[in-house]
Formats: C-alpha cells, structure tokens, sequence
C-alpha cells in the first residue's frame, strides 16, 4: 500500500477541518490561516538573512506554537512553506524544524537506501502539505467529472501550477485511496523459543528463524524487551537490507512501542553507511551530501569520460554504456569484497605474471578503467551504492574514534536477514559491535538469494565465529497450512545444511497442486482456472500471487492471464508499453532530430492525419533541412498533404508548442497529458488500471531526472539498452491494489506472502536457470569475486525454497510440456523434490494465434544486401527505413557517422596510393578533417570520444595503404544472382595481389562481431569470386582502432543465399512484423513509435 497513505488520510481530515473553518473558501491562503487558527499556531514573517541562516524558508517552533516564514516568499509559494510546517505540527515530535526546501523529488539515493530519518520527516511534510492544499479525492471530481484543467485549478486556489499537477497525477493514476486494512487477526503471542530470543541477555545472538516463524514478531519482540528493560530508543540501532522491511518495521515498532518509535534507528544498512559518511565526509575529503548514483547514473558518468577510459576488449563503439556495463558489475562486486583499485590492478599484474590470454587482458582492463572511473567518483563528490557500505566500512575500522562514536551511541545492533551481509556490510558490523555493544541478528541461510552481488551465506553458519556468539532456532511455522510447509522442508533435503522440519501451527489445508498442459497457451488457461477457482473459494485477485525466476517468464504468463480477462498487477519492462511509448513519442518529437514521434501521434485522434500524409512531412521536413516544430506549422505546403491532413498536423504543433521549448520531460508530459487532452481521457475507466500505473511511474521517473527532454529521451534510450526498464516497471507501493494478481520475480518476492501462490513454468529450460558465461572473471588471486558453479546451483535452490515458501493456503506449480517450437521440455529436477503433489493434465484452449497483418510489395530488381540484413534483424525497421523511406529522415548513429567518416577518408588515401604517391600521415589527417565536417558525428554526445577514435583508424588505415602491396579498387556494388531475385553488395576495400590473390575487406569490424556480419562477410565472398573468377579470395574484418586484422569465418554460400532469399519472399508478401531484441531495439531510430 501507498507508504505515506496514514500520511495523506491525516492530511485530508485536517482540510476538512480548516475548510468548514474557513467557511468553504478552499483557497490556499485561506486554507492554511483556518489550519493555523485551529491549532493556535502564531504565523509571522521574517526577512531573509535576520533571524535565521541563509536558505531557510520556514521554521517550526512547537513551543507557542509558531511558524515562521520568509517574507520575500511569492504568494502561494509561502502558503506552501506554512503548509509544509502544519505538517510537522500534526506529524512529528521534533521541538524546532528548519525548511530549506520543499516538493523536492525523490532522486536515486531515496531510490537506493531509502530515506534517512531527517530526509523522512521532510517528505513526509511534503506530501502532508499537497494533500491538505488540495486533497486528490476532491481534485479527481473536478478534473474528471467536472473536465477541467490543473492550471486553471491552480490560479483558483492560490497555488503554483506544478502542485496542482503532481496531486493531479495522483489524483488520476493511482486507485482511491483508503484507510489501511487493519492488521490479520492472527497475531499471537511469542511462543517460548521466539520469547527466550527477544530476551536474551547472553551477548551476541543469531537466531535462525525458516519461513513463517516468527521472525519480525521476535526481532520486534527483541526491540520492546530492551525498550521496557530501560534501555533508550536512541542507542537502538536496527539494520535491513531493503526499504521495504525497514518500512515494515518502523510500521510494527509503531505499533508496539508508538512513544520509542520516532527515536529509533531503523533502516537499511546502505542508508547507514550514507549517514556515516555524512557525518565524517571531512576525513574522506569528500563533501557534506555527495552525490548518491544508482547504476545508470555511474555508466552516465563513465559515458561522459569515455576519452579517459583505457578500453580495448570493453570498447563498443555502437553503445559505449552497453560495453561498460559488465565492467561497472565488477566493478561493484570489488566493492563488495573491499577489493580497492590498487587491490585489482596487484591482482591483474600476478595474473599476467603468471598466465596470458583473454582473461589476463580483462582483468587488466578492468583494473584500469575501474581506478578511473573511483578517480572520477572523487573529483565529482559523488558515491555509488557499493562506496555507501564500503566506504563506511573503512571509515570505522580504520578510525576508532569513529567506531566509538557509534560504539558510545548505541548499546544493541539488531540485523534482519543476515545471511544477506558481504564482506563489506560484515565489516562494518564488526566495527560496530565492539566491547559495550551488542549484536542480535535474525535470519535463514536457507533464503540467501543475493550470492550474485556478494551476499555470504556462511555469515549464518559462522555467526558465531566471525561476533562471538551464540545461536539459536526458532522452530514452530504459524503462516502457512502443512501441505505447504510440507512442501518446502522436504526442499531442504537438497540444500546446503540438509533437511530442516518445522512444526506447522496451522490445520490442515488444501493439497499442493501440479498442473500440466501441452503447451502455454494451455497452461495459462489453467493457471487462470485454478485462480478463478481460488476466488470463488473466498481468495480474492489481491492475495494471489505469480512467481517466476525472471521477467521473460512473468511477461508471458502476464500477457496470458490479461487475454482471459485476469486482472494483473504486473507492468514488465515499462519503456516498451504502448501507453509509455505513447507518450516518449511525444516527447521525442522535438527532442531527436527527425522527428519520427509523428508517425505514432500524428495518425491519432484529434489529430487524425493519414500515415503517408505524416511520412511525406517527416521526409520534407528531412529535405529542406528544418525544424519538426517549423514542418507542422507549413504543412500546407507539404506535397502530398491536403487541407485536412495540414489542419491536424497544425493542431498538433500548437499542442505541442504549448509546454514551451524550456520545458523538461515531466512538464511535457504533464502539460500533454492534464492540459492539453485534459484528465478525462487517462481516467477512462475502459482502460486497464496498469495503463494509468505505468504512466504514474514514467512522470515519476521523469521527475527524478528534472532534465531537458533531449537528455531524458537519451537516458530513456539508454536505461532501455541495459534491461532497466523492468526495474521501472516494478509497481510502486502506492499503485498496488487489492483486486488484482500480483506478478513478481522470486527475488522481488522475498520477505512477502500470499494466501494463494502459483509457479508457472516449472520445466527444465526455466527452474534452475543455466549459470550465464562472466563477461568478468576475475583474475586468480580474487576468485571469490566470482560466483562457483556450486554457489550458482545453492542460489537457484534458494529461489525455489522461498518461492515455495511464500504461500500460506495455496500453493500451485503448473508447466507445459512445449514451450515454442522448442523439443518436448522436461520437468523441473527441483519438483522431484517437494513432497506430497496432487498433479492434473489439462487440455489446450485451442485458440488460433491471431493472424499477422501483411502489406504485400512489387517485387525489386535488386535488393541491397544492407537492406536485407536490416529485414532479417527487424521487418518493422525495414519497413520504415526502405518502404516508408525515412532512412534519412534522421541523423544516423554516432557510431555509423564515425564509419562514414573514416571510410570517406580512406577512399581519399587509397586514390593517393593510386596515383603512384605515397599518402601521408599528413594527409591522412587532412582527409579525416574533411569528412569529418562533412559525414562525422559532430555535436554528437560522444563526438570527442568518435574524433579520438577516428584519428588512431585513420592514421592505422594510412600505414597499411602505405605498405600495402596490389592495386586498389574502388568498385561498385557486386550483383549476385540468387535465382528467386538479384542482391547487391558493396565491400569497403578491395585489394588485387599481384600473386593472383584477392583480399576483401570489411572496415572496422572485430573479431567478435563475426556473427553479426556473417551475412555480408559471405555475400562478399560470392561477389568477389564473380569479380575475380581465378583470383583466391579472402575476406577479413579490420579494425584499424587497433590494427587488429582477422580472417572472416565463411559460413556456407547457399545458406546465406537461402537467408537472402527467404527475406525477398517475405517482404513481397509485406511480413514486416517487429522482431523485438533487448540490445539492439533501444538505440533503433524508430524505438518510440514501433507499431505505430
């Protein structure tokens, strides 16, 4: 449920309150004077600098009580100010509060670690402050029943528009709020072992507790123990790992010891070691608040240092963030371990001392980038999640007045889910727990999900070596029925530790169930049988849940469930979504050249122009070498455009002028969305509630950013590239309703229940996964950064073990027996392996698949090879490209730009070579300054990085040319024959050997690119041995950034004819279906309007 609900309810009643006060006049200013009179609360103003520090805006005395406020605040602003107070008032206990700012957005730290208690407090009198100034359930009425606009909404009460607007994507996105369920009733009171746990006064303790336990009831049992033994809130410290247990606690403690709880220390380890470092930045040389980046922005970082990172293996010049990525992951795994750079690049230096090869080079490379990348983080004051434990870490063992500080300040340590620490959180915790303060730590090795990024399951077994300590179990499971603890204790006979009972408190229920059918389509018609047969059984929508090992899994389930009219609450990759794309498409309008977003937004109501009356304006735009905004205002004068096409297309450039050229992403979005279309279109209640939910979480990442929109689409484009777009996709607290089915990745599952849980997919292909190939490994001496085969296969058992253990009534495995075109797939080894199931076969829907839609097209005389390779990656972009011809609509891709330039060059340098001169380096240079103003990717993000690059291939393309022994050719494309048609291919350099020998070469290829051009490679081997009949032929790939010249490996003439041939067929026939691919979609001109 929505965190800050208890926050906004009492911010509701209190307009209520100030509204009858203020006799109905809901106007801001009148609002908070009613608020203030009410509550006997002094408002007076201060000018700036007199009484108070620079910056501040408002103070809150509770003694008076007063408010005071800075009197330079420009109406509206200041009644936001007096607002904000009223909510420390209502809220907190803290006697003085100071207010620097207010409606900040949540940005990447929050996202992280969480808020700090400060950082809490504030967002909370934010979110009290829109509330009460203008309640959603109020605002909703009047933007959808009434169909009126925030602006307008906004002069009438006094208010800036941006606040009228957030409460209005609340208002609009999010289900209705409600007042908190209240708690299940089956609490109970902690039984013996859970009660001689919470009072232990025997030193350190871990207490092992398995699904279902008790355990949050006994660390909370732990907390009022020391709470009522006299201890003060304040020398409690209690870590987690996620901000959602530390959520969950603060709500029980509240609940348990409500006049401690705003005392406490509790929240994830990560905000911990923020406040840590906060606190002694001094001694680190670092600033008061760093800046906090979440992995995106560390590869943004690296991104805009591109020039200064020594890569060769890691190097891509097509998506530079793609190639860093794995680098960055090992980046954060040396974090975790306290592995430094210089640790790395000792570790890099032994490995070449002793070996060679590829794995040498690697680790070489990351030693080297990952010593510019922690330069970087110092010179820009800023720390990624791993620096937020390890920096703290370090800052306590290497600094004892440090660690007594907090060894002074608190007295307990208490630690949920232990065995998710690594080496870094386990130090930390060490400095921390020194003599005088006392560690009690709860968890299950069993459910330790996290080895991928470091966590250490022996931390339970070794407890007691690594803190001195004692264990114990909790042994007495009171969630789940016995068939379902059945289920999972039997798992644990294959775990590390061997089999573990617990004793099932519940009675007993019903039967855990396998189903199978022949295919998906058949197991999600089962899947949504057995759910419907659930809810008619009293288990509703919202307390079932489907689990899966990844997101592909849930995707397709989820799209399954939706077609048979199952409500879910599960958004997948959210940049994908046609409603996301929707509106990045109008966002992408003015913020990439081209324009293509009109291809998407054009076509649609109100607008309503024709498909090719939009291409004709995009290509004319292209031609005349003008603006978008500039092309829909002469639409009219656009051939092929008649009058009510030109209508529209103006329309839609006023609605699009409207947010201003200034204007960032959200304040595009919102002002399209709210302003412009106004709220009744997204409240449509026939469309599903995850359409407006994904569109709340798109505005919220919108205003995390606070960018101008070409830098938004960038990073959008970019997050995509890198599988982020799932992690935006999670549905947010605030968004979940109760009426639907939950779709989670085991993962995201871990620490919630359900009463009904179904596993779908439970083949051998999907339950365990296949360990994936590190693209990192590290060199010897740092082994344990790599996760064993060992602890790949303990980490899948794990997964299961919880996913199993997350039912508490029902518990539902189903698989098909084919999955695709795939062999027959077999079942999961781990369902040998679960006790008792009552297994079913059902039948197959026998639905047909819809049928695709074909433009069927005149055959060509010739298809260019390039065309057909762009046909076999993705007909949609072929068809956007070749038949829509907007190929050259927009700029092409930085890294095509920079190939256009240096080939441009090389030719230059060849026709030297020709004419009997020597070219050089010269004129090797002279040749690549003029391409490059003419072809190369100037003003492009990386152009600095590109002119670099370029600079090494053209002068490596000028010593070979120089050295090279044949005559140059510079031939036209080569015609093949393929029988069905005829291809072209054009080859980048030809060399004729006066030893009867011919070589061809593709032009800045690496080795590891063979697969991708294979095709082409082939096609020019066909080509060249037409060309030159009695001539050997060889192709090789050149990468002259590196000099590095390899010999292509053919794959057979006809198969790739075949491939050729297959592709005319199907684009005569108009299959041009979009092909979807996770790497190469996000950087596709047309990624926003796909489908469109």
């Amino acid at each position: 449920m929505d965190p800050w609900a208890e926050v906004r309810l009492r911010a509701r009643a209190c307009h209520a309150e100030a509204l009858q006060e203020a006799g109905g006049d809901r106007a801001a200013v009148a609002i908070v004077a009613a608020a203030a009179r009410l509550r006997d609360i002094e408002v007076v103003p201060f000018e700036p600098g007199t009484r108070f520090g620079p910056g501040i805006l408002g103070v809150y005395e509770r003694v008076g009580p007063l408010i005071s406020v800075d009197a330079s605040l420009p109406p509206g602003r200041r009644e936001i100010v007096i607002a904000h107070e009223v909510g420390h008032h209502e809220m907190g206990d803290d006697p003085v509060v100071e207010v620097t700012s207010v409606d900040a957005a949540p940005g990447a730290a929050a996202r992280i670690v969480g808020y700090s208690h400060r950082e809490r407090r504030e967002m909370a009198a934010d979110v009290f402050a829109g509330e009460f100034l203008c309640p959603a359930d109020w605002l909703r009425t009047e933007l959808v029943d009434r169909g009126r606009r925030p602006a307008e909404i906004a002069r009438d009460l006094g208010l800036p528009a941006h606040v009228v607007t957030k409460q209005s994507i609340r208002a609009v996105c999010l289900p209705p709020l409600r007042a908190p369920a209240p708690r299940p009733s089956n609490r109970h009171p902690l039984d013996p072992v859970q009660t001689e746990a919470a009072t232990w006064d025997g030193g350190a303790l871990l207490v092992e507790a398995g699904p279902g336990t008790g355990k949050t009831a006994t660390l909370v049992g732990r907390i009022v123990h020391l709470l009522t033994d006299g201890v003060a809130p304040s020398r409690l410290l209690v870590l987690t790992f996620s901000t959602r247990a530390a959520a969950e606690l603060r709500e029980r403690v509240a609940e348990a010891a409500p006049d401690a709880a705003g005392a406490l220390w509790i929240g994830t380890i990560h905000a911990f070691g923020l406040e840590v470092i906060h606190g002694w930045h001094h001694r680190i040389g670092r600033g008061p608040r760093p800046r906090v980046l979440d992995r995106d922005g560390a590869l943004e970082l690296l991104e805009r240092h591109l020039g200064a990172l020594p890569l060769a293996i890691f190097r891509d010049l097509r998506d530079p963030a793609t190639g860093l990525a794995p680098v960055l992951r090992a980046i954060e795994r040396c974090k975790d371990e306290l592995v430094t750079p210089e640790d790395y690049a000792a570790a890099a230096r032994a490995a070449a001392f002793d070996g060679e090869g590829e794995a040498v080079a690697i680790a070489e490379e990351v030693a080297a980038v990952y010593a510019v990348y922690q330069r970087l983080l110092d010179e820009e004051d800023a720390l990624d999640l791993g620096d937020l434990v390890a920096v703290a870490a370090r800052l306590l063992a290497e600094n004892d007045d440090i660690a007594g500080h907090y060894g002074d300040r608190f007295a307990h340590v208490l630690v949920d889910e232990v065995q998710d620490l690594n080496h870094a959180a386990t130090s930390l915790l060490q400095s921390l727990c020194g003599p005088g303060t006392t560690l009690w730590a709860v968890g299950d090795g069993r459910q330790s999900v996290y080895r991928f990024r470091g966590a250490d399951p022996t931390a339970v077994a070794d407890f007691a070596d690594a803190f001195g300590g004692s264990t114990m179990a909790l042994d007495c499971t009171y969630r789940a029925t016995p068939e379902v603890v059945s289920a999972f204790a039997a798992f644990t006979s294959t775990m590390p530790g061997g089999a573990v009972t617990w004793t099932a408190q519940r009675p007993s229920g019903r039967p855990v169930r396998l189903l199978s059918a022949p295919t998906l389509a058949g197991e999600v018609v089962a899947i949504r049988d057995r759910v419907e047969e659930l809810r008619t059984d009293g288990i509703g929508y919202g307390d079932q849940a489907v689990l899966a090992r990844t997101h592909r899994v849930l995707e397709r389930i989820g799209a399954g469930l939706e077609r048979h009219g199952v409500p879910i609450s599960y958004l997948g990759d959210l940049l994908v979504r046609d409603e996301i794309r929707d509106l990045l498409a109008v966002v992408s309008i003015d913020a990439e050249p081209g324009g293509l977003g009109l291809l998407r937004v054009a076509t649609r109501p109100p607008y309503g122009v024709p498909r090719p009356a939009v291409i004709a304006v995009i290509r004319w735009a292209a031609k005349q070498g003008i603006s978008t905004s500039d092309a829909l205002r002469r639409a009219r004068t656009v051939p092929g455009v008649d009058p009510a096409a030109a209508r529209g297309l103006a329309l839609l450039g006023r609605h699009l002028a409207a947010a201003g050229p200034a204007a960032t992403a959200w304040t595009a979005m919102t002002q399209w969305l709210f302003e412009t279309h106004g709220a009744t279109t997204l409240a449509d209640d026939a469309r599903p509630p995850m359409h407006r939910v994904a569109v709340y979480q798109l505005l919220r990442l919108a205003a995390e950013e606070g960018t101008n929109r070409p830098e938004f689409v960038a990073r959008v484009r970019r997050i995509a590239a890198l599988g982020g777009g799932r992690d935006h996709g999670v549905v947010a607290p605030e968004a979940q309703t109760d009426d639907a089915v939950r779709l989670m990745t085991i993962h995201a599952a871990k620490g919630l229940e359900w009463s009904a849980v179904h596993l779908p997919m439970a083949s051998s292909r999907h339950v365990p996964l296949m360990q994936h190939r590190d693209a990192c490994p590290p060199p010897p001496d740092l082994a344990r950064l790599a996760m064993s085969a060992s602890d790949h296969d303990a980490e899948e058992r794990a997964l299961w073990f919880v996913a199993l253990s997350r039912a508490r009534d029902s518990l539902t495995i189903s698989r098909a027996e084919r999955y695709g075109d795939a062999r027959d797939a077999r079942p999961s080894p781990f369902l040998a392996h679960v006790g008792e199931i009552e297994a079913s076969r059902h039948a197959d829907p026998g639905l047909a698949e819809p049928a695709v839609p074909l433009t069927p097209q005149a055959p060509r005389p010739v298809y260019p090879t390039g065309e057909l390779d762009t046909w076999l990656r993705c007909p949609a972009r072929y068809r956007y490209e070749t038949i829509d011809g907007l190929a050259d609509a927009s700029p092409p891709s930085g890294h095509r730009r920079l190939m256009r330039a240096v080939l441009t060059a090389g030719r230059r340098i060849e026709d030297a070579a020709t004419a009997g001169t020597s070219p050089t380096y010269e004129e090797g240079e002279a040749a690549l300054a003029t391409a490059w103003a003419a072809d190369g990717p100037v003003g492009h993000r990386h152009e600095r990085h590109y002119r670099g690059v370029a600079d090494r291939m053209v002068a490596r393309l000028t010593e070979i040319v120089a050295t090279e022994v044949g005559a140059i050719h510079h031939r036209g494309p080569w015609i093949i024959d393929v029988g069905t048609g005829r291809i072209a291919v054009r080859p980048h350099r030809v060399i004729e050997h006066p030893w009867g020998a011919v070589t061809i070469q593709i032009v800045g290829v690496r080795r590891r690119d063979q697969p991708r051009i294979a095709g082409l490679a082939a096609a020019l081997s066909i080509g060249a041995r037409q060309a030159f009949p009695d001539a050997r032929v060889t192709v090789e790939l050149l990468d002259p950034d590196d000099g590095e010249v390899v010999e292509a490996d053919l794959v057979d003439d006809e198969a790739v004819v075949e491939r050729y041939r297959e592709a005319m067929v199907e684009i005569e026939r108009g299959v041009f279906a979009p092909r979807p691919d996770p790497r190469r979609c996000p950087s596709c001109p047309f990624f926003f309007v796909c489908g469109a």
